[in-house]
């Protein structure tokens, strides 16, 4: 007994404060980055070891916000972030010929009796094109969110300052993120305020709405953005912009 209190009593001697209050020493923003990128870093190298879907390097802890960052900025990271690129693309692309087909002139156009008096009666309702509308953008704002929670722990966490510069500095990246987040606010605008339960005369704030929710076409320029042929197009025309613009 006396052993165990003498070897208690020289840990606590030899422990320094930071050790035994480290949100003192860095801040609580630190020592929870800390935390999460350890632990989740563990979890997800289990859960790579257990699916095989990323490539298996080195066996250290690797920072969980890094992982992210590599997830939603570069599709090639992985086979994951490939295929989960892939999949936003094309519920984008479904987005977009949903809004083409809302505009033509069917059964969503008009009520009640007059509906026969469309002219592509065989389109969806109003309705219908809402279900539709709600199963595409379900995962596109889990999306979002993600990227602004990743987007959250890099801006607060002091470990992550490199991945915050290196997001201002490509200014290309910087404008997808923020086009990726603000494409789907106009779904909860949608939601709360242009329900198709609710009827609406002025039909301009519906057009300003599709035109910020038409961002979510971002998706598509990341994922191809790395090709050889689109890379090279990307770059002559940065280098070339300000010649062009200027006299």
């Amino acid at each position: 007994m006396l052993e165990n209190k003498e070897s208690y009593t020289a840990v606590v001697s030899t422990a320094s404060e930071d050790d035994i209050y480290p949100s003192k020493a860095k801040g609580h923003s630190t020592f929870f980055s800390k935390v999460i990128n350890k632990n989740g870093s563990r979890l997800l190298q289990s859960f790579r070891k257990k699916v095989g879907l990323f490539s298996d390097e080195e066996e250290e802890v690797v920072n969980l916000v890094q992982l992210m960052f590599n997830f939603f900025s570069d599709p090639t990271s992985s086979k994951v972030a490939y295929y989960w690129a892939a999949s936003t693309c094309c519920l984008v692309i479904a987005r977009v010929l949903e809004i083409g087909l809302e505009s033509c002139n069917g059964p969503n156009q008009y009520y009640g009796r007059q509906v026969s008096k469309a002219q592509y009666k065989f389109l969806l309702t109003a309705a219908h094109y809402w279900d539709l509308y709600v199963a595409l953008m379900v995962p596109l704002i889990i999306d979002a969110l993600g990227r602004l929670v990743m987007l959250c722990f890099i801006a607060f966490g002091e470990d992550n300052k490199p991945l915050f510069r290196k997001i201002l500095d490509d200014k290309l990246e910087t404008v997808l993120f923020s086009a990726d987040i603000l494409s789907v606010i106009p779904f909860f605008i949608r939601l709360f305020y242009y329900h198709p339960s609710m009827q609406h005369e002025d039909g301009a704030p519906l057009v300003f709405l599709t035109i910020i929710e038409l961002l979510i076409t971002g998706r598509i320029l990341r994922l191809i953005k790395d090709i050889p042929s689109v890379r090279a197009i990307r770059i002559a025309l940065s280098r070339s912009a300000s010649h062009l613009v200027l006299p």
